[in-house]
């Protein structure tokens, strides 16, 4: 029989709190993971070592230099756990960044303009629901709303927010997959991906295309993620530059950036 788990989604600084019921397989080997403890903060703040980056082993996971390219766009994807990993991953960074970030967080609608007020103003940087036909501009935190894809495309006035209603992918509309295609078709490898906390593999396959485009991939690291699924799977397939927790994935995006520039 299949496993059924209740995901938390809290936002303490709203006072809001609301639960999501998934599915998992009966064989999951993501049903350990819902035993661990959601949204402490020690889990964020980085309790132990980095992981190591670059062509090594670290704990079974091989990692990958990062790529050539000089990013234009940082791509955020999360489901399960994800509003406080992704709220701590923004708050790692010490200045609004040079390049735009584009969030998908897997979310019922109705509570999207919710999270959207709570990653307002992290570093600086103002976060709103991504609009149709939108402008991206630098140091701006584009949210997915709900129930649709997010979409990034290359024009002549530069680069604008497309939202789409194809159907959902890997059960989720919004999808972290179709959001890194239309990413490497706009820019090529000129990107970071960064997959945190959620169940299953959204975001995998993406991930390979942006590795295969030349661009970077990072992952949260399993002992700060409420379930080690997307992270994990992009771990698992050799995807990754480095897998962290959040505030040190914060830092090593702000490195790439650096580096890069």
């Amino acid at each position: 029989w299949p496993t059924l788990c209740c995901e938390n989604v809290n936002l303490p600084k709203l006072g809001y709190n609301f639960f999501r019921l998934v599915f998992l397989p009966r064989h999951s080997t993501f049903l350990h993971q819902a035993q661990k403890p959601y949204f402490r903060e020690d889990h964020f703040s980085g309790g132990r070592p980095p992981t190591v980056s670059g062509d090594q082993l670290s704990g079974g996971v091989r990692l990958r230099s990062a790529g050539s390219q000089r990013p234009q766009l940082l791509v955020i994807g999360a489901s399960t756990g994800g509003p406080h990993a992704i709220a701590a991953l923004l708050r790692g960074f010490e200045r609004a960044l040079p390049v735009p970030i584009v969030v998908v967080q897997h979310m019922a609608e109705n509570f999207v303009p919710i999270l959207a007020a709570q990653l307002d103003g992290l570093a600086g940087m103002r976060c709103h629901m991504a609009v149709h036909g939108e402008r991206m501009a630098a140091g701006q935190v584009y949210l997915a709303p709900g129930d649709k894809h997010l979409l990034v495309a290359s024009t002549p006035a530069g680069l604008e927010l497309r939202l789409s209603l194809a159907p959902a992918e890997n059960f989720c509309r919004p999808s972290i997959d179709p959001l890194l295609r239309s990413v490497v078709a706009a820019l090529g490898g000129a990107v970071v991906a960064v997959i945190l906390t959620g169940m299953g593999q959204d975001g995998l396959e993406g991930a390979r295309m942006v590795t295969a485009a030349g661009g970077t991939v990072l992952a949260q690291d399993e002992s700060s993620s409420a379930i080690w699924g997307m992270p994990g799977a992009g771990a698992g397939a050799g995807l990754c530059h480095a897998v962290l927790s959040p505030k040190h994935l914060a830092a090593k995006v702000g490195g790439l950036l650096e580096e890069l520039s």
